[in-house]
């Protein structure tokens, strides 16, 4: 299944505890989302082929887009996006000049 894109504003987010921190996810089509990074709208092509890496291994993910940031969420069903919450420094960027937003890892 290919990733979701949709715009920030159309869904319903929260804030939740996970792992002695606060953390952001989001309610979206009758499933639970964990935020997994944000980056400038900018490398909105090279987040989506990363989602789309994630999808290929089973993992259920939507892409948020404001004016400016384009979000990573990923479903708290899935065992691969509960490894990456586990290990955040799992989740690799797909190329090597792409860096995510620092401000937004919650």
């Amino acid at each position: 299944m290919l990733p979701l894109v949709i715009d920030e504003e159309k869904v319903f987010i929260f804030e939740f505890w996970f792992k002695d921190t606060l953390t952001q996810g989001m309610y979206c089509h009758n499933e639970l989302f964990s935020k997994l990074r944000t980056f400038d709208i900018r490398q909105r092509s090279q987040v989506y082929r990363l989602a789309c890496k994630l999808a290929q291994k089973d993992a259920f993910v939507v892409l948020t887009c404001t004016a400016t940031t384009c979000s990573l969420w990923g479903s708290l069903r899935s065992s691969l996006i509960k490894e990456i919450l586990l290990n955040p420094g799992s989740l690799k960027s797909p190329d090597p000049g792409f860096s995510p937003n620092p401000s937004d890892r919650q």
